[in-house]
């Protein structure tokens, strides 16, 4: 998650990382429905996305890597991967 926060938004590099993610976080969320139904409405955000409108200020590149990163955060929250820093 670290390195996927430090590639610059809404770039390739951001995006491929989050795909390791995605990749590393599988057999978590294959059957959850939760996250499809999470991952299917940030997708259809991106169908009305508007960045002329201040509400929804930015690149959809850089709104969908955010939507992902939470989603992918209430995943490994849900999943006890979190630490506090100290195990």
């Amino acid at each position: 998650m670290a390195l996927a926060k430090s590639e610059p938004v809404g770039s390739r590099r951001r995006q491929e990382e989050l795909n390791d993610l995605e990749d590393f976080l599988w057999p978590f969320i294959e059957d959850d429905p939760e996250f499809r139904e999470a991952i299917k409405k940030l997708e259809n955000e991106g169908k009305t996305w508007d960045p002329r409108n201040p509400k929804m200020a930015g690149s959809w590149n850089a709104a969908y890597h955010r939507g992902r990163m939470r989603i992918m955060m209430k995943v490994m929250k849900k999943n006890d991967m979190l630490t506090t820093g100290t195990i």
